[in-house]
């Protein structure tokens, strides 16, 4: 079995805990960093991909098109049309949107700081 790991960055603002009592409830950004993972427990045969459970090239492709669209430079509550876009909300709904274009996903990783992460998989 392999797991493959893409790591990727944005800047992102948002509104995470509206109703939450302390200073996450305010105006706020984060350099987020996600771990894209997938797994694989065979190779491809032939063509471009040989040898690879997923070409990384192919991984970093989808997710610069998500990036891009919904989250670099963006204020998450509008992007993502949800009131409390937090760490746990952003893992499920990445895995969500890399599910259709890799099906053998296995996990998303949303670290909203050095010390702070969500881990999110079916």
């Amino acid at each position: 079995m392999w797991t493959l790991t893409k790591t990727f960055e944005f800047d992102a603002a948002h509104r995470a805990l509206p109703h939450h009592g302390g200073k996450c409830s305010g105006l706020h950004g984060h350099t987020w960093k996600v771990d894209l993972r997938v797994r694989g427990s065979r190779l491809d045969v032939d063509g471009s991909s040989s040898n690879m459970v997923v070409d990384f090239h192919d991984l970093s492709r989808v997710i610069k098109e998500v990036s891009e669209k919904y989250l670099d430079h963006k204020f998450l509550n509008e992007s993502l049309g949800e009131e409390s876009p937090t760490s746990e909300f952003l893992a499920r709904w990445l895995f969500t949107q890399f599910k259709t274009a890799f099906p053998n996903i296995h996990s998303v990783e949303v670290w909203e700081s050095p010390t702070s992460r969500c881990e999110y998989r079916e």
